[in-house]
């Protein structure tokens, strides 16, 4: 249920475009299975709001959640949750 015109893909549900295929399919995915928040930039689809305001951070470039070992900094609090287990195998 797509169409292109002019190297855009057009989603024929809500009528956005998107320059690749693979974003319009992500962006698909909003209109089905509770997905109901789509990132605008990328087309990402969310089941909750507030998982899309973290997935933004991602394409701000905003880094909030900084490792308290080394100060590597993160855009998501999952990756660096998981960056800060990583220290436990080094220091033991």
């Amino acid at each position: 249920m797509t169409h292109k015109t002019k190297g855009l893909n057009f989603c024929d549900v809500c009528g956005k475009s998107f320059d690749s295929k693979s974003r319009l399919q992500s962006h698909s995915v909003s209109h089905s299975s509770g997905r109901r928040f789509s990132c605008d930039l990328c087309g990402k689809a969310f089941s909750y709001k507030s998982d899309l305001q973290k997935h933004r951070n991602i394409h701000a470039h905003r880094k909030p959640y900084v490792c308290h070992v080394c100060g590597k900094d993160f855009a998501q609090k999952g990756n660096r949750d998981r960056h800060v287990k990583t220290h436990r195998y080094l220091i033991s």
